[in-house]
C-alpha cells in the first residue's frame, strides 16, 4: 500500500538533518582536544604555553560538564519539549566556542570547555530519543545508527581540520555548525508528537504527525499507538518516581546484575585506551622515537575513519556473533595491542614504524566492532522495563566519569613514569574487565527478555549457593585461644 511505503517528507528530512547536526556538534566537541593539545603545549594557541597537567584538565573537564548537561536535559525536555531543549542547548554551545576562540589562560579554557560540556550533554542525551519519536517505526533502528555515525563524522572532522587551523579558526567552523543547527530548528523542525500528546495538545500532535508522514499516509493507527504509549509511560514514570520502586529495582538480584553488567562494559570501553587515544593519539605518535609510516595527525584520522566504518558495520556483526565471544575477542585484542604498544615505547619490541601503526589499526577495529557497541546492546537486552531509566542514568554517569578519569590518569602516569606505563595500565585494566565479564556475563543472543532475566537470576542464585557451602559453620566453630591454653577440639592456638 502507498501508506506503507511513504516515509519521507521535507519535514522529516529536516528533523533528521537537524539531529545529524546535533551529532556532528557533539563529535566536534569530543574530537577537539586531539588537535588542540599540541597547540596548547607549544604556545601557538593564545600565545601561552600550557603544561601537560593543564591540558589534561582542559581535555577531561568537558565530560563533567556533559554529565551536568545530561541532568539539565531531563528537566527541560519533559517540561518544554525537545525542540526547545535543542535551541536552549545552542546557547552554551555558542558561548563556549566563543570563549575558546578568545581564551588565553588556563581557567578561560576550562570554563569554556565546561560550558561546552553542558551544551553537548543537553544535545547528546536527548537526540536519539527525538529521532525515535519523529521517525517511522521501521526506520528507528537505522536512525539511531545514523546519529552515532554523525558523532564519528564530527570527531573525524575535528581530527581533519584541527591540525591545519589555529584553535580560533577551527572554532569558527564548529560555531558555524551550531548556527546552522539553530536556523534549522527555528525554521523547519517540529516538536515531537509524543511530547505534544503528553501536554494534552492532541490536535497539534496529529497535525505534526501528518506533516512528518506525508498527506497520503493514514496516520490514525500510529497516532492511537503513540497516545496509548504516552499514557502507559506516564503511569510508569509515576511509579519510577516512587523511592520504593527504586529500591525494589536495586534489591532484585537479576536487575541489579544487569545494571552492573552495563556499568562494567562501559568502564571497559573507556579504560581500554580508546578514550585516551581520542585526546592524545597525535601527541603520542609525534613523540614516538620510531620513524613512523604516517604522521601523528594522520594516525588520529585513521582511528576516526575506522571507528566510523565499524559503527556502520557493527549491527551486522552483533546479530551474528555471540555476546560472550564478542566481548572476549574484543577485550583480549585491545589488551594485547596496549601491551605491545607499551613494549614498543619501552624499547623492547622493534624500532620499526610499522608496528605501532599496525597496533593502532587492529586496536581500533577490535574496539569498534566489539566494545564500542556491546554496552548498548547488553543494556537493551538485559535491562527490564522498570530498570531501564536507572540503567541509562548509571551508564551515562559512568561514561562521563570514566572518560574524565582516564584522560587525567593517562597524563599523570605518562608524565611521572613514561608513556609505556600508560599503555600497560590500560592493558591490565582491560584484562581484568575481560576476566570479570566472561565470568558473570550470560549469553543473551537470540533470547527473549524473560529468558535473559531468568539467566541473570540463575547466575545470582549460583553466587548465593557458593556462600551456602558449609564452610562458614566450620569457621564459626573454631575458637582461637591464647598461647599456653590447653587446645581442645575445633580450637586454634594463637601464638
Amino acid at each position: 500500500m502507498e501508506s506503507q511505503r511513504s516515509y519521507g517528507t521535507r519535514t522529516l528530512y529536516a528533523s533528521v538533518t537537524a539531529a545529524c547536526l546535533n551529532g556532528l556538534s557533539v563529535g566536534n566537541l569530543a574530537g577537539w582536544p586531539q588537535a588542540a593539545i599540541p597547540q596548547l603545549l607549544s604556545g601557538s594557541a593564545g600565545g601561552v604555553i600550557f603544561n601537560e597537567s593543564e591540558v589534561a584538565w582542559i581535555a577531561g573537564i568537558f565530560f563533567l560538564g556533559m554529565l551536568a548537561g545530561g541532568f539539565v536535559s531531563l528537566a527541560v525536555a519533559s517540561n518544554y519539549g525537545k525542540k526547545r531543549l535543542f535551541l536552549l542547548a545552542s546557547l552554551p554551545m555558542m558561548l563556549g566556542w566563543s570563549i575558546i576562540a578568545v581564551a588565553t589562560t588556563f581557567w578561560e579554557f576550562v570554563f569554556g570547555r565546561v560550558v561546552l560540556g553542558i551544551g553537548g550533554g543537553m544535545l547528546c542525551h536527548q537526540t536519539e530519543m527525538y529521532l525515535s519519536e519523529v521517525s517511522p517505526a521501521k526506520r528507528r533502528s537505522s536512525m539511531s545508527v545514523l546519529f552515532c555515525a554523525c558523532i564519528h563524522v564530527g570527531v573525524l572532522l575535528s581530527f581533519g581540520i584541527g591540525p591545519s587551523l589555529s584553535v580560533s579558526s577551527a572554532t569558527a567552523v564548529y560555531l558555524a555548525v551550531v548556527l546552522l543547527l539553530v536556523a534549522l530548528y527555528l525554521s523547519a523542525v517540529p516538536e515531537t508528537p509524543f511530547w505534544l500528546i503528553q501536554q494534552g495538545r492532541s490536535d497539534e500532535a496529529l497535525s505534526i504527525l501528518r506533516r512528518l508522514r506525508g498527506s497520503r499516509v493514514d496516520v490514525t493507527e500510529e497516532f492511537r499507538e503513540i497516545r496509548e504509549f504516552v499514557e502507559r509511560s506516564e503511569l510508569d514514570t509515576k511509579s519510577e518516581l516512587d523511592w520504593t520502586a527504586f529500591k525494589r529495582v536495586l534489591s532484585a538480584p537479576a536487575k541489579r546484575r544487569a545494571i552492573l553488567l552495563v556499568v562494567l562494559l562501559t568502564t571497559a570501553q573507556q579504560f581500554s585506551g580508546m578514550a585516551a587515544m581520542h585526546s592524545y593519539a597525535q601527541l603520542i605518535f609525534e613523540r614516538s622515537a620510531s620513524n613512523l609510516l604516517v604522521q601523528g595527525r594522520y594516525v588520529s584520522l585513521l582511528i576516526g575513519s575506522i571507528e566510523l566504518c565499524c559503527t556502520l558495520g557493527s549491527g551486522f556483526l552483533v546479530e551474528r556473533v555471540n555476546r560472550r565471544s564478542l566481548v572476549g575477542m574484543s577485550t583480549a585484542t585491545c589488551c594485547a595491542c596496549m601491551l605491545v604498544m607499551g613494549l614498543h615505547f619501552h624499547g623492547l619490541v622493534g624500532d620499526s614504524g610499522v608496528l605501532p601503526v599496525l597496533c593502532v589499526v587492529v586496536f581500533a577495529l577490535a574496539y569498534g566492532l566489539g566494545l564500542s557497541t556491546i554496552a548498548t546492546v547488553i543494556a537493551a537486552e538485559c535491562l527490564s522495563m522498570d530498570a531501564r531509566n536507572i540503567g541509562a542514568a548509571a551508564q551515562n554517569t559512568t561514561v562521563c566519569f570514566s572518560i574524565f578519569t582516564i584522560t587525567k590518569l593517562w597524563q599523570m602516569i605518562t608524565s611521572s613514569y613514561g608513556q609505556e606505563y600508560s599503555f600497560w595500565m590500560a592493558a591490565v585494566v582491560t584484562a581484568l574487565h575481560c576476566a570479570v565479564l566472561l565470568s558473570i556475563l550470560p549469553e543473551t543472543r537470540g533470547k527473549s527478555l524473560v529468558e535473559i532475566q531468568a539467566l541473570l537470576a540463575a547466575s545470582s542464585n549460583f553466587e548465593r549457593s557458593l556462600r551456602t557451602i558449609p564452610l562458614l559453620p566450620v569457621l564459626q566453630s573454631i575458637k582461637i585461644v591464647p598461647a599456653g591454653h590447653i587446645v581442645k577440639n575445633n580450637e586454634l592456638r594463637l601464638s
